[in-house]
């Protein structure tokens, strides 16, 4: 799904978190001044364009500032939906 929209995601941004964060499932920082968006838009270039894309975003303006951004709901199960 590269490409489409960049995600707003949860985590706050800290440019300086995976140099001291755990190695498996990093809760990112508990509070912050801006989110992160990851991967990249139709409006990116190429290689702007992937999932390894992180940028910062100040929180509470993301449609004035990026209109190739959107999120995806998901929510953890209490148990095994599919094999």
């Amino acid at each position: 799904m590269s490409g489409n929209a960049a995600e707003w995601v949860l985590d706050w941004y800290d440019p300086d978190y995976y140099a001291h964060s755990p190695e498996n499932n990093p809760k990112g920082p508990s509070d912050g001044m801006k989110k992160i968006l990851r991967g990249g838009s139709y409006l990116a270039s190429p290689s702007g364009s992937n999932v390894f894309v992180r940028e910062e975003q100040n929180f509470g303006s993301w449609q004035q500032d990026f209109p190739g951004t959107g999120f995806r709901c998901a929510i953890s199960s209490p148990e095994r939906i599919a094999n």
